[in-house]
């Protein structure tokens, strides 16, 4: 069985049902499983812990700090590198309601996780609808993909980025000034 074969088990609930059968065999088997990085925290589930960021106080928090820099008004790109992904979907949440009082305008794009795919989208839906001067990443793929779009196509022209996770090329582009914080 389970049990004999494994001593343990740590995973991503990237979903908020799709490891349920799989934390209920382990927990029958005796093995124990936990989640890491990204949790089910939504729904009901057999695994005994978790260890990662409370997500929708990272989101608030990360709300907080972009919005003394976001104008009253502003049109908003919220970006997600897929969609479903509760850390994704809590950190949006959390941003959103930090800034509740902005009164702001909301677009969302699903990027992918293919970072010139993403950085494809992000500088088509920029170009589509000009009056979106702010981006704001909930991942690594989609906050990097931001950071590139803004660095190679729209320049010292006034947008304001920032996202969350430290991947990739995203600590260079904070450094430079694109991406103003993670």
């Amino acid at each position: 069985g389970l049990g004999a074969r494994y001593q343990g088990i740590g995973i991503n609930m990237v979903d908020a049902q799709s490891f349920d059968a799989v934390a209920t065999a382990a927990a029958r088997a005796g093995v124990p499983l936990i989640s890491f990085n990204v949790d089910d925290a939504r729904t009901a589930n057999a695994r005994l812990a978790t260890v990662g960021q409370n997500m929708p106080e990272a989101g608030r928090k990360f709300g907080e700090a972009v919005a003394s820099r976001i104008p009253e008004g502003s049109h908003v790109l919220l970006t997600m590198h897929d969609p479903g992904i509760t850390a994704l979907e809590e950190r949006a949440a959390g941003a959103r309601a930090a800034l509740t009082s902005h009164k702001l305008k909301w677009t969302s794009l699903i990027t992918g996780t293919d970072r010139e795919q993403a950085v494809v989208k992000i500088k088509a839906a920029l170009e589509a609808d000009r009056s979106i001067r702010v981006v704001l990443g909930t991942g690594e793929a989609d906050t990097q993909a931001a950071g590139l779009a803004l660095e190679r196509h729209f320049a010292d022209q006034g947008y304001v980025a920032g996202g969350v996770d430290t991947g990739g090329e995203i600590m260079r582009l904070v450094k430079h000034g694109t991406v103003l914080l993670t």
